[in-house]
């Protein structure tokens, strides 16, 4: 399911890697660093590629669109579904608990979960194939019980409140966001996630906007809905300067049960300010195996002073866990020093390698507009970029046709000729 890029000479709590990568090694502090020289070099000419590209094309049209070298035989549908792989083992316990705040506390383990299994995507030059308009996924996890699956995409402009800042997050037309629903036994995850990545610097940086529920069904019908907003996943150092390749975390984190007043703010540290220029912004991976990596509190919120702000349009900015705004008592302190290793009041809650992964299986019945049923992702799993990059370019024309927008055409002013189906 995933590349597995741990070293062998890591402290923390963690999965044991399937097979070693001589160029992947992990840092004390949980990063992902990438020192293939050669690799890192094939890179920087495949973002050339993309400059000449841009500078040649800037005034045809707006879109940005990486090599086909840089994309991944992976629909987005299924990277959203691997970043889910612990939730079954996790929410199954979390069922088990009558108290809403131990639930919570799962709730939150289950979100850092997320960002752990991100750190195994290897994307230094690999991105999810965008979906097209109504693509669909239907799958199940097994884990004691089983869990179903349906994910579906689509492109339309929306706009929430951020759970931590209270800012208007817009969610442009032209981006990818896949609908989530998994129900399993006694617990369902629903939402949706928006894959965006730009540039901060030296830095690709991919966020994930929308919110993810998690809801507990109870018998007694109290149930409880837990809120999950995800941080920033980074590429640090993604041109190759003479310095490695980095995957880190970086932002908060924030998860929040509006019913019980119960919230969480955890800010990631991943990125620092170039401690080594004064007049510079350049933000550089923060290396240091330190407690301060990971900063939380679990908190009682008052709910109606959130409210007010909203209905006022007050936003804020939240550097630190003393600029929380909305904190009525506190209940309990995180700390890590490792984006993926956290302990709660100095218990460590981490135990990865002690939990059960449940890889996503495809059902054996899907829709007509499964992502199994793509030509270009069909294709470049057997291995034919030729053939996936053919039907790639169809795939893209036609998403664009779906938005509204002129479909684009090669070089020689003709819309690609369609190949032979593989079906």
């Amino acid at each position: 399911m995933k590349s597995k890029l741990f070293g062998e000479n890591t402290p923390l709590p963690t999965e044991q890697p399937q097979q070693q990568s001589t160029k992947y090694a992990r840092l004390p502090n949980g990063m992902i660093i990438n020192h293939d020289v050669n690799e890192l070099k094939r890179q920087n000419d495949m973002l050339a590629k993309i400059n000449a590209y841009v500078a040649g094309n800037k005034d045809k049209n707006g879109e940005i669109h990486m090599p086909f070298g840089m994309i991944d035989s992976k629909s987005m549908a299924e990277f959203y579904s691997d970043l889910f792989s612990y939730a079954p083992c996790i929410l199954k316990d979390a069922i088990h608990k009558g108290d809403e705040f131990e639930r919570f506390k799962l709730v939150l383990k289950f979100a850092i979960s997320i960002l752990h299994n991100l750190t195994f995507q290897d994307v230094f030059q690999k991105k999810p194939l965008m979906p097209i308009l109504g693509e669909t996924y239907e799958g199940h996890y097994i884990y004691q019980d089983i869990a179903q699956v349906f994910m579906e995409s689509d492109y339309v402009e929306f706009d929430y409140v951020d759970l931590l800042t209270l800012r208007d997050v817009i969610v442009r037309k032209e981006q990818a966001t896949t609908y989530i629903q998994i129900e399993g036994h006694g617990y369902e995850i629903s939402g949706n996630l928006t894959y965006d990545s730009r540039w901060k610097g030296n830095n690709l940086v991919i966020a994930l906007p929308g919110h993810l529920r998690v809801k507990f069904v109870d018998l007694e019908g109290q149930d409880q809905e837990v809120e999950i907003q995800l941080p920033e996943y980074v590429l640090s150092g993604y041109y190759y300067v003479g310095k490695p390749s980095m995957i880190l975390i970086n932002g908060p984190l924030v998860v929040v049960d509006k019913k019980n007043r119960i919230k969480s703010v955890v800010l990631f540290n991943g990125l620092t300010k170039d401690s080594f220029s004064l007049l510079s912004s350049e933000l550089t991976p923060n290396t240091k195996n330190s407690m301060q990596m990971v900063q939380g509190l679990i908190y009682k919120y008052n709910h109606a002073r959130v409210e007010q702000y909203i209905e006022k349009g007050r936003t804020f900015d939240i550097k630190t866990l003393k600029d929380l705004y909305d904190v009525e008592y506190k209940l309990e302190r995180i700390q890590g020093n490792a984006i993926d290793y956290y302990e709660i009041e100095e218990v460590p809650q981490s135990n990865w390698k002690h939990l059960q992964l449940a890889e996503p299986i495809p059902s054996e019945l899907a829709l007509p507009s499964d992502i199994r049923f793509r030509e270009d992702l069909i294709w470049m799993k057997r291995g034919d970029k030729g053939k996936g990059k053919v039907w790639k370019g169809m795939m893209e024309e036609q998403r664009v046709k779906d938005m509204g927008q002129l479909g684009r055409k090669s070089d020689r002013g003709q819309l690609r000729k369609k190949p032979k189906r593989v079906y």
